[in-house]
């Protein structure tokens, strides 16, 4: 009997560090799995690598690296945007006139569609959609609240007031 109770106590203890040790090696596990988790989720989401993505997949993606000068925008409805209004945001610049033949109204269309599913997102507040005429002189307030209805009332055009906006924001480019 004293054979049996022995061998059950050294089971009973085999069983309780192999379970220890099983508790230890998951816990390692875990932490390991955490952590390749957290640097390969670091390293794939990095602003250079999303920079350099953008600089060889998107054709039209110019980014500038440069402080912008100071300028006026007005919006059709009279407000005033200038360059410390944009500190800390994205800035998507959208050139038009709405008199174009072309394809800028499957432009503007396409840019209020981006607008869209970015609003749509937490990054709402951090991304500017800027839409400015470069025609200001037949891109009146009027037609321009006309092309924003259009475009399902998502407003971005913005006119110059005389400041040389274009002209130093070609100096950028």
């Amino acid at each position: 009997m004293s054979v049996w109770v022995q061998s059950q106590s050294v089971a009973r203890c085999v069983s309780l560090v192999r379970d220890q040790w099983m508790r230890l090696l998951c816990a390692l596990f875990a932490l390991t799995a955490l952590a390749v988790g957290f640097a390969h989720g670091a390293r794939a989401h990095s602003l250079d690598d999303i920079d350099a993505m953008l600089r060889n997949d998107e054709k039209y993606f110019q980014p500038i690296d440069k402080p912008l000068p100071d300028f006026t925008l007005r919006a059709a409805d009279g407000r005033v945007l200038r360059p410390a209004d944009l500190v800390g945001k994205v800035v998507v610049l959208h050139f038009i006139y709405t008199s174009c033949p072309d394809v800028c109204p499957l432009h503007a269309e396409k840019i209020a569609e981006v607008q869209k599913m970015v609003n749509s997102t937490p990054m709402k507040d951090r991304v500017v959609f800027i839409s400015i005429t470069t025609d200001p002189r037949k891109d009146t307030p009027d037609l321009v609240t006309f092309v924003n209805a259009l475009t399902n009332n998502v407003e971005r055009p913005h006119h110059d007031q005389g400041e040389g906006w274009l002209a130093k924001l070609k100096n950028l480019l």
